[in-house]
């Protein structure tokens, strides 16, 4: 009896919580653009409002040769910071910046967190909390 009452306790709490508070990121991904040409992808992070780059990272796949599917790449990024994505395989950049967020509370945890509203790409404002980076 005691087994099944945790279980059900554990379902209920489970199921109170359908919304995941994610605090300050967005994830990105590369929407029609082949696995080849995301093998490497560079982030470099910037503060807002500056050029000067604070450090930099890479994601690489590996590929095999003549793969003509999809890329799968997705990366989170902080919304307190700016981004530059860069794609070496096409010599192409795109630059994330100029994040709108509101303070949300949580139903799950009751802390607060930062939910993104909007963002620009290469200029282009963009609403939602996903970036869908295209060729």
């Amino acid at each position: 009896m005691k087994l099944i009452f945790a279980f059900a306790v554990i379902f209920l709490a489970a199921g109170c919580c359908k919304i995941i508070c994610v605090d300050g990121e967005v994830t990105i991904s590369f929407e029609k653009f082949k696995a080849a040409e995301t093998t490497t992808v560079v982030f470099v992070r910037y503060p807002p409002g500056s050029t000067q780059a604070l450090d930099s990272f890479s994601v690489l796949s590996i590929v095999p040769v003549g793969d003509t599917s999809r890329s799968a790449v997705a990366h989170s990024i902080s919304v307190d910071y700016n981004w530059t994505v860069r794609l070496p395989a096409l010599n192409k950049e795109y630059r994330i910046e100029n994040f709108v967020f509101t303070k949300e509370k949580c139903n799950c945890t009751g802390d607060e967190y930062k939910s993104v509203n909007s963002f620009t790409v290469n200029g282009e404002r963009k609403d939602g909390d996903f970036i869908r980076l295209e060729k």
